[in-house]
């Protein structure tokens, strides 16, 4: 007796009702260059997009961007507003959008190419 009342008490429960069959998904996704625009405008440019019906926002992390030296990276703008990616995220979450993110390699030509301050060497050979 105690089995069957065990029984009917979890296939009552919410968690074991056979879910509802949602009907496909299109995902689209518009790229967003955060370190490309001025902090300020950043949420912005989010709350247009979402008021257009954008839920996701891929954006890529140019690492060369982020790291000032050898083992020294900045991800909270502390040396530059744009480089405020945990800022960026915390937009994100706030207007409930997704994020795709999509790490870059090193971009060549970039300044601060992960090199020290004013050192002149080129870029890797590849």
């Amino acid at each position: 007796m105690l089995r069957v009342g065990l029984f009917l008490l979890l296939a009552a429960s919410p968690g074991l009702a056979p879910a509802a069959t949602l009907p496909p998904e299109y995902l689209q996704a518009v790229e967003f260059p955060y370190y490309l625009y001025p902090r300020a405008q950043w949420e912005r440019e989010l709350v247009w997009m979402k008021t257009i019906g954008v839920r996701t926002v891929e954006f890529s992390v140019p690492w060369n961007w982020h790291q000032l030296g050898p083992g020294d990276f900045d991800f909270t703008g502390l040396t530059s507003p744009r480089r405020d990616l945990v800022g960026f995220i915390h937009i994100l979450r706030k207007l409930e959008l997704r994020g795709w993110v999509r790490p870059m390699p090193p971009v060549a030509g970039w300044v601060r190419h992960a090199f020290r301050f004013g050192a002149r060497e080129g870029p890797p050979a590849v």
